[in-house]
């Protein structure tokens, strides 16, 4: 299972993946407690951690943060007499349960991120230092990237020049031969620079201004297609959206559709329904925009049966693409009685 997630995730292959854990589940996890069965506390912590990746790509936050709780309390307690101790005086197994400690409250970060939680700015800092403490470079490029993340997106925290200064650490942490990472960093450098595009917007700055912020995001993703493997489906389509937002930002509908259209293709491959229902309501505003009313329906019907799978947990996304659609009603009524 350690050996399969890794391709399973970079492929896109999330379907078979979900399978395979809901097949060791009975195997490791007592079924009234959710713990472990006897004798087998290590085994039970990685499905654990399998089952609580799941719950998160299927947007189940309650149950997510359920499952991860015991993780992180598990993993303390595993690691209370490192921690007790020097780093120096450590010896390979502290040094196992300090990395096990640190990947779990990064976990924990990820979710309460997920949430909108300022929280997890904590939770990231201290995998960070443990990460440091431990000689982990591997793990202190992981927690950084997602420090950036948090000061970029989490409102209550927003710092974009701290962002920028946690994605720069994060590059200068990963090896160059590590295309897929840097090719990660590269996205979030893009979102950092269309960020910064949508503040200049909505600030009223100059034309120029906003023209060499959305240019910059548009270097920092192609440098990411550039970089990320063709394997990486999640990641290029991230950039593949991104520019569609872009060039819709920027007027050029028909190369912003193209780059949904990519994007939407690695989302199908990859079975990430919700992603490509975000897509396909951008392709959908953008055509509508556009005063292309009869294609943004195609797409925005297409949007609302994405997230219709979801039910009561993409309420409010099929409200906003309801809301969409009436208007692109209204627009094809008012076409169709033009002289």
């Amino acid at each position: 299972m350690q050996g399969l997630r890794p391709l399973y995730r970079d492929t896109g292959r999330r379907a078979a993946w979900r399978r395979l854990v809901e097949a060791v589940v009975p195997h490791f996890v007592d079924p009234t407690t959710d713990g472990p069965l006897p004798g087998l506390a290590e085994e039970w912590r990685l499905v654990n951690e399998y089952r609580v990746l799941l719950s998160e790509e299927e947007r189940r936050w309650q149950d997510a943060e359920r499952l991860h709780r015991a993780a992180v309390e598990f993993d303390r307690e595993r690691a209370r007499p490192a921690l007790a101790a020097s780093p120096e005086t450590w010896d390979d197994a502290q040094r196992h349960a300090i990395r096990a400690l640190a990947a779990s409250l990064h976990e924990l970060g990820e979710i309460q991120r997920e949430r909108g939680e300022a929280a997890c700015i904590e939770a990231y800092q201290e995998a960070f230092d443990l990460c440091e403490a431990n000689s982990d470079t591997a793990g202190q490029a992981i927690s950084s990237f997602n420090l950036g993340t948090a000061f970029k997106d989490i409102p209550e925290v927003r710092d974009l020049d701290e962002a920028e200064r946690w994605y720069q650490r994060n590059w200068d942490l990963t090896q160059p031969e590590d295309y897929l990472g840097r090719g990660k960093t590269s996205n979030q450098l893009g979102s950092l620079a269309y960020e910064r595009f949508r503040d200049a917007r909505a600030a009223g700055s100059p034309v120029e201004d906003l023209a060499r912020h959305l240019a910059k995001a548009a270097d920092y993703y192609e440098q990411a297609l550039g970089l990320l493997p063709e394997t990486a489906v999640s990641s290029r389509g991230i950039s593949h959206n991104q520019l569609g937002n872009i060039y819709s930002d920027a007027g050029d509908t028909d190369r912003a559709l193209h780059h949904y259209q990519q994007d939407i293709r690695y989302c199908d491959a990859a079975g990430d329904i919700y992603g490509a229902g975000q897509t396909r309501n951008n392709a959908a505003i953008t055509l509508y925009n556009a005063g292309r009313p009869d294609e943004a329906g195609l797409y925005a019907e297409a949007a609302l049966a994405n997230f219709s799978t979801f039910g009561d947990r993409a309420v409010a996304q099929m409200d906003t693409v309801k809301r969409l659609i009436a208007r692109i009603d209204e627009a094809k009524a008012q076409g169709s009685r033009s002289p």
